[in-house]
């Protein structure tokens, strides 16, 4: 018999135990949990291949931060079509007292991959901000002309941590994994913070300059005027000249501010929304592994299970913000819509 004295089912797959509680009252959380989960599959799977699609299509969206965000709305995609539907189905399965292993350990594989990808890289975004912000000349020079740097980088990282989860499956308990996930995601999180609230005094700083570059910018305009008038009278045309592209300066340097702000504030909010959806799955998992005898109760099975469920949530939110602090972002997917239902037309 695979059911305990506690009414919970165990799942035991190479190695892997998993554990689902039976009592009425859990079977009807794992119902709901289940069906929110479904419910979440087509809007974040649908949210994601949008912005990926239309980030790879435009060429002006082609910059180092956009690739990183591509990667985060690809990893969001996957999770959408292979580690959601696979939980839930291990999930109802469990309840009927069954299970299939090929399904839980794909389930297993591709939730630890995607999630933990998608965490290293919101703190890769974390470095790419520190940079633009601190090393502006460095970053403009080496790195925005090459966003390719970004995608190589993306793939090795990502085949680095398949690896090292195609080896946890090979430990007891996907022991490995855990262990690297609980010695690296606090330092991850400390640093994405410590990086975000160093960029935040220099993002105030930044918009002192814009506010500085705006007055002066309206100084300018006045000047433009009375230089023009002086300019027919006395066709001192190079010092015009001098003078609007002095402005045309000031009003690009003052573009290129905004749009880093703009950049930090969608970065900034991308790292609140993974740091408040993953630290219930991490403090329960900390738990597990420092109280294994724990794993046998049944509010942790249920409270781990729904911890998963909170995750999956930041994958259908990575897109809503996206759209929301990219104008440009906004723009090509309306003009993509637009092409779109001509088409069908």
């Amino acid at each position: 018999m695979n059911v305990t004295t506690y009414k919970i089912y165990k799942i035991a797959c190479n190695g892997m135990l998993h554990f689902m509680p039976l009592r009425p009252s859990c079977a009807i959380s794992i119902y709901i949990s289940s069906s929110f989960l479904i419910a979440l599959i087509p809007p974040t799977a649908i949210l994601n291949v949008i912005a990926f699609a239309v980030i790879l299509k435009t060429k002006k969206l082609h910059t180092p931060p956009n690739v990183l965000l591509a990667s985060t709305a690809l990893c969001d995609f996957l999770s959408a079509i292979i580690s959601m539907p696979f939980w839930a189905l291990v999930w109802l399965f469990a309840l009927h007292e069954k299970h299939n292993c090929s399904i839980y350990v794909v389930a297993v594989f591709a939730s630890h991959v995607l999630s933990y990808l998608s965490f290293l890289l919101v703190s890769f975004i974390s470095i790419d901000r520190y940079l633009a912000i601190f090393k502006p000349f460095f970053y403009e020079e080496k790195i925005a002309p090459n966003p390719h740097y970004y995608a190589r980088s993306v793939i090795a990282l990502t085949l680095i941590v398949i690896v090292i989860n195609g080896l946890s499956l090979l430990t007891p308990n996907k022991k490995l994994i855990e262990i690297v996930i609980l010695l690296s995601l606090p330092p991850f999180i400390l640093q994405s913070v410590y990086i975000h609230l160093k960029v935040l005094q220099k993002v105030n700083e930044v918009r002192k300059m814009i506010s500085a570059f705006s007055i002066e910018q309206n100084g300018y305009s006045k000047k433009d005027k009375y230089m023009d008038a002086m300019a027919l009278e006395t066709s001192e045309q190079s010092s015009c000249t001098k003078l609007n592209e002095d402005s045309k300066n000031n009003q690009r340097k003052i573009r290129r501010m905004e749009k880093q702000v703009n950049i930090y504030h969608l970065t900034f909010i991308l790292l609140v929304s993974v740091v408040m959806c993953y630290m219930p799955y991490i403090s329960i998992t900390i738990m597990l592994r420092i109280m294994p005898q724990l794993r046998y109760e049944e509010w942790t099975n249920t409270t781990y299970m729904w911890s998963y469920f909170i995750t999956c949530i930041k994958s259908l939110a990575n897109p809503l913000m996206y759209c929301f602090r990219s104008r440009m972002l906004r723009e090509q997917i309306r003009k993509t819509s637009r092409k779109f239902k001509n088409a069908r037309r």
